[in-house]
């Protein structure tokens, strides 16, 4: 829309009215289209990036920043052999860091007793009797048959195995020597529970 008493400018290209801050003869948009180069004013800094003016021409003022973003920056590709050595370098490190880490994985596992479920105190010879029910439940859940030779390590007598509605239990013939009530595990569940 032209002001009162000013005649209205189109732009060459593509026939939009210009407004006052379009550079004639073209709009800004056809204007930027053919890649030309917009001259800023004299500033010191845009974006936070301070400026350099440098002269191209007399009269005229172009300015470069003294800094390029590192986005802009062009990325040196290292050198393959640089590559390689900080590879194995890694590689080297995590052999390292494992191989200190294992005999205090292996100290960790020896010395602790054989998982089960329950409160109660237990003496020395119940962790080789709640193995042995780790091993037979196992062998159970893999549906293999029951080992009827297998006895508890500490009374010397065979485990007593019960079958209830498809579930196998097998206990311990002589808890007591433990210091429990009743050491068992079932095959739902495959963690002996002691009582």
């Amino acid at each position: 829309m032209a002001a009162v008493g000013h005649s209205a400018r189109y732009c060459e290209r593509c026939g939009t009215e210009l407004l006052s801050a379009d550079p004639a003869p073209l709009c800004a948009t056809c204007w930027l289209a053919e890649g030309a180069v917009m001259e800023v004013p004299c500033v010191d800094s845009i974006n936070g990036v301070r400026l350099r003016r440098t002269s191209v021409r007399p009269g005229s003022h172009q300015y470069t920043p003294r800094h390029v973003p590192a986005h802009n920056e062009p990325k040196v590709a290292a050198h393959p052999r640089r590559r390689l050595a900080t590879a194995v370098a890694l590689c080297l490190f995590s052999v390292v860091v494992m191989s200190a880490s294992v005999p205090s994985t292996f100290a960790a596992s020896t010395a602790t007793p054989p998982l089960h479920a329950g409160t109660v105190k237990l003496n020395a010879s119940a962790n080789a009797c709640i193995a042995t029910l780790w091993k037979l439940i196992a062998a159970t859940s893999e549906g293999l048959p029951s080992q009827a030779g297998v006895v508890c390590p500490s009374c010397g007598k065979p485990y007593v195995y019960t079958q209830f509605q498809g579930i196998t239990t097998i206990s311990c013939p002589d808890p007591s020597r433990h210091g429990a009530v009743s050491i068992s595990a079932r095959s739902d569940t495959k963690v002996p529970v002691a009582r």
